[in-house]
Formats: C-alpha cells, sequence, structure tokens
C-alpha cells in the first residue's frame, strides 16, 4: 500500500467509522508485511486516529504502534496509557511487549557484535587484511553449513504453517467478535514468514562461494543497470530520489558482472535507505595509476555513521536497521575485494552522510 491509497480509502470511507477501521487495518497489514514505501509519511497520516471517538478505531491504531518510529510511539504512548477503553490500552500493551521484546533482541545481538567485532579486529592488527579474511572466510563457511541446515527445517515446517494462514484468512472473512486480534495474529504470521525467508536469502548469499566470471564490460551500463533494479525495488519512491551519475560511456572495465551489479545495488539501497523523504545520491567513476585501477565512489547526504557503526559495518548479521540482517556492506566487500580483488574504503560523518569507494583493478 502507498500513501496516495491510503489517502484514497480514507477519503473514500467519508468518515464513517467502518469504512475507517478498514481502510487502517489494510494499511497496517501492509506496514507488517513490509510493503509501505512511504512508512515515515504514512505514520503521520495514522496518528490523528489515536484520538478518533470510536474506540475500535483507536484499536487499530494501538495495535500498530510497535511498528512506528521512537518519536511517533512516544507521541501515541502518551495518549493511549491515558486511555480508559479496555480494548484499546490491551491492543496498546501488546503492541508495547513486541516493541520491547525486538529491542531486546537487538541487545543481544548487538553484543554478540561487538565481540565478533574485537575478534576481527585483534586478527587484523596481527595478521593483517590477509588475516581477517581467512577468518571471515572460516565464518562464511560455518554460516554456510547453519543456512543448509535452516533451510530443510524451515521447508519442513512452511508448508503447514501456510495451511493454518488459508485457515485462518478463512476464519477473518467470518463475522465473529474477536475478527481484529485474528487479522493481527494472521499478518504477525505473515510478516515472521517474510522476515524468516528475507534472512535465509541474505545469508545464502553471504555465504555462498562466487566463481568469478570475467568479461570487459561498459562501466556506465552496469551502473545504469543498478540504478534501474534500485528503482524497480524502490517503486513510487524512485521519483523521489536524485541520482547525479558521472562515468565516462567509453570506460571499459574487466569486471564480474553479477558481482559488481550486487555491491553497486546494496551501496546505493543503503544510500537511499540513509537519507530520508528526497535522497541525493551521487556516482562518480575515476582512472587512477594510469588505467591499472578504476574507483567509482557513490555519496550520499544522509545520517551517516558513528564511530561505533563503522566499527561494526563489517561484522556479518551485525545491523542495527528494523529488518535488517547485517550482511549488505559484507557482501559488497566479499564482491569487491575477494571476488575483483580490489578494494573498498568507507567514510562516514554523523549527521553529513557517506562516502563509499570501490577501486576495481582496470585490466588484468
Amino acid at each position: 500500500m502507498t500513501l496516495q491509497q491510503l489517502e484514497a480509502a480514507l477519503a473514500a470511507a467519508n468518515g464513517k467509522d467502518t469504512a475507517v477501521r478498514e481502510a487502517l487495518r489494510a494499511c497496517v497489514r501492509a506496514m507488517r508485511e513490509g510493503k509501505c514505501d512511504d512508512l515515515p509519511e504514512m505514520v503521520e497520516l495514522l496518528l490523528p486516529y489515536a484520538r478518533h471517538p470510536n474506540e475500535r478505531v483507536r484499536t487499530e491504531i494501538a495495535g500498530a504502534s510497535d511498528l512506528f518510529p521512537d518519536a511517533a510511539y512516544a507521541e501515541v504512548a502518551a495518549i493511549f496509557e491515558k486511555d480508559v477503553a479496555p480494548y484499546v490500552r490491551a491492543a496498546f500493551e501488546r503492541a508495547t511487549e513486541r516493541r520491547n521484546e525486538r529491542k531486546k533482541d537487538r541487545a543481544k545481538v548487538e553484543e554478540s557484535d561487538q565481540a565478533l567485532a574485537e575478534v576481527l579486529a585483534e586478527i587484523e592488527a596481527v595478521h593483517g587484511k590477509p588475516g581477517r579474511a581467512r577468518a571471515e572466510r572460516a565464518v562464511r563457511r560455518a554460516v554456510g553449513q547453519l543456512v543448509t541446515r535452516l533451510e530443510h527445517e524451515v521447508k519442513r515446517q512452511r508448508g503447514p504453517v501456510e495451511l493454518a494462514l488459508v485457515a485462518l484468512e478463512t476464519e477473518i472473512e467470518r463475522p465473529t467478535p474477536v475478527r481484529a486480534a485474528l487479522v493481527e495474529k494472521h499478518a504477525g504470521l505473515r510478516e515472521s514468514l517474510k522476515y524468516m525467508s528475507a534472512i535465509l536469502k541474505r545469508t545464502r548469499v553471504y555465504a555462498q562461494r562466487v566463481r568469478p566470471a570475467f568479461e570487459e564490460e561498459l562501466l556506465w551500463e552496469v551502473v545504469e543497470q543498478a540504478r534501474q533494479n534500485l528503482a524497480q525495488a524502490l517503486g513510487e519512491r524512485a521519483a523521489r530520489v536524485e541520482m547525479d551519475i558521472v562515468v565516462d560511456r567509453t570506460l571499459r572495465v574487466p569486471v564480474d558482472r553479477y558481482a559488481l551489479l550486487q555491491a553497486l545495488e546494496n551501496v546505493l539501497k543503503n544510500a537511499v535507505e540513509a537519507s530520508g523523504e528526497r535522497p541525493k545520491v551521487s556516482v562518480r567513476a575515476e582512472v587512477r595509476s594510469r588505467g591499472k585501477l578504476v574507483a567509482i565512489t557513490i555519496a550520499d547526504q544522509g545520517t551517516g555513521m558513528s564511530e561505533e557503526e563503522l566499527a561494526r559495518l563489517f561484522v556479518p548479521f551485525a545491523s542495527v536497521k528494523e529488518g535488517g540482517t547485517g550482511v549488505g556492506m559484507v557482501t559488497v566487500r566479499k564482491m569487491i575485494e575477494d571476488v575483483h580483488g580490489g578494494e573498498l574504503l568507507v567514510a562516514s560523518t554523523l549527521g553529513k552522510g557517506t562516502v563509499v569507494t570501490m577501486v576495481v583493478p582496470g585490466r588484468r
């Protein structure tokens, strides 16, 4: 669901409580399934309904409050904590429990990530980058074995869960006093399945071995394909992205097209996600060392990173982003350094933005 679709649904409801609830429910379902391109704007549109006179409408907002950014959550918390309607309070308490559980999980992950970051840093200090690369390859092998086992278990369990979801969808269509709870449970299960599949997919990419297939490619075409793939993934939000690409259209580079595409797409996606409502991203290519090297620089004007965040950037699964799995930049470095024998450089200033430079050989 897009912001425009939600606005249209609420306008069509014309103030009728039942129709408003249906529109809000569809929006919340899309939010839980990760199908919202304009989440911050949609949350702003939902906030006034926290004070709606109909308690069932307020219940829809209360039940979705765990998905809200911190500022919006604090705003509705001040309202719902004083709400006298028991259903509203109960929905908000369940949402708060979900939010707190996620925070606890993230805290545990960050603690283990910090330990791994320290170990990798110690290995690099003693044995240099080659030593660290060997350690990370060992981690990838272990992750690969774990993913294989997890995929087997997921496939075994997914069928019964999906059948249960189909049965639950049938029950949702029937009028029942607990319909709202069923809808919430159904959306939660769908969200869990989708998130689990995303984790398996991205860890598989991280763990897999890449056998390079180098070809002389027009660099501009590869960058343009990465831009188009990102635009397709962003949907309507792509129209708000300002991307300035300066790449010589005659420059040919010996690269593995798939590996370089994957690296470019990951970095561009991060740049857009870090840049608010109107992302501005620049892509530059520069020939260095008399043609021996080609540097591709991607810069954004987003939130930037602190020193602590930079230290965890290449630790597998260390993402603190909502819904992130923490292998995006690890995969980028794998594609640039391991596959191409190049170098990945990252500079970032908190509050000002990030610059990522991918240096690959200009000839082989």
